[in-house]
């Protein structure tokens, strides 16, 4: 009788949908190495000094996905926009209170103002998640499809569209060592890469800078997220938005390292930004 509950029980498991979590642990921890490798002496010793009083995490890069496990400030993960957008404008999060955008925002300047060790340490770990959040492309996305969370995919990912771009396109295409991955990338960043990706001080336009940069990627028809028609970006050829029955796109291991390039990239864009806004800091 047990052997069935436990059959049964994984049977079920296999038909729930995965949670939005962007870019996964391995992203995460991805993105945040390439921050470490890029602060300043002086941001370096003080993030080391912080992570020394965690508890739970040894290493900055882990610490990222802290706002994961468990999830934390639900609604600061993404930014969803009215299928009629072409981008976010002068409201930050143009269906809701707060979203990732005000979230790095929000604790960007309580870091900058605290001295309180456990409150930096805490603002740390948040604002590296939500950096690597907002630059992943289907963070910028729809509330109706749940960030492509309602969009099947098959092998090699076997889940939904969101979690090939939070997890699969990396483990699949890239690199499943955080450690490699990161070095391998940050061998690749320029003097000219760093100087563009942070021209600007890191206000709300930087901020939604990144964010429409990560919508434009999810709205190209090679990413197959939205059908666009006219000024819709819609669910599917026949659905505005989506309304109970769930498209498939066939993400194969062509899909995946066609676009393992373009996630390289955010990943990197990420990981400089995050160090410019912690060098700001900290200089």
């Amino acid at each position: 009788m047990r052997y069935i509950v436990m059959q049964i029980a994984f049977i079920c498991c296999m038909f729930i949908p995965a949670k939005a979590v962007a870019w996964g642990d391995l992203g995460h921890q991805i993105v945040c190495e390439i921050t470490f490798s890029e602060l300043n002496p002086n941001a370096k010793a003080k993030v080391k000094s912080l992570i020394s009083r965690d508890s739970e995490y040894r290493s900055f890069s882990k610490s990222c996905t802290w706002p994961d496990h468990p999830r934390i400030r639900a609604r600061e993960h993404y930014v969803n926009l009215e299928r009629d957008q072409s981008e976010i404008t002068t409201d930050p999060c143009p269906t809701a209170k707060n979203c990732v955008v005000t979230a790095i925002l929000k604790d960007m300047a309580e870091l900058g103002l605290t001295n309180d060790p456990d409150e930096q340490l805490k603002l740390i770990k948040s604002l590296g998640h939500w950096v690597g959040d907002i630059h992943q492309p289907v963070h910028v996305s729809f509330a109706d499809d749940k960030g492509a969370n309602d969009i099947r995919v098959g092998r090699p990912c076997n889940s939904s569209l969101h979690s090939v771009w939070d997890t699969c396109i990396i483990k699949e295409s890239i690199g499943r060592d955080p450690n490699v991955v990161s070095a391998e990338l940050v061998t690749k960043i320029t003097d000219t890469d760093r100087a563009k990706w942070t021209l600007n001080d890191v206000d709300q336009d930087a901020v939604v800078g990144w964010a429409n940069e990560s919508f434009e990627i999810a709205k190209q028809p090679e990413t197959q997220y939205c059908v666009i028609n006219g000024d819709t970006c819609q669910y599917s050829e026949t659905e505005v938005v989506f309304t109970g029955v769930e498209k498939v796109v066939i993400a194969d291991q062509a899909y995946l390292d066609f676009h393992a390039p373009t996630v390289r990239q955010r990943l990197k864009m990420s990981g400089v930004r995050l160090a410019d806004i912690l060098n700001t800091i900290w200089p």
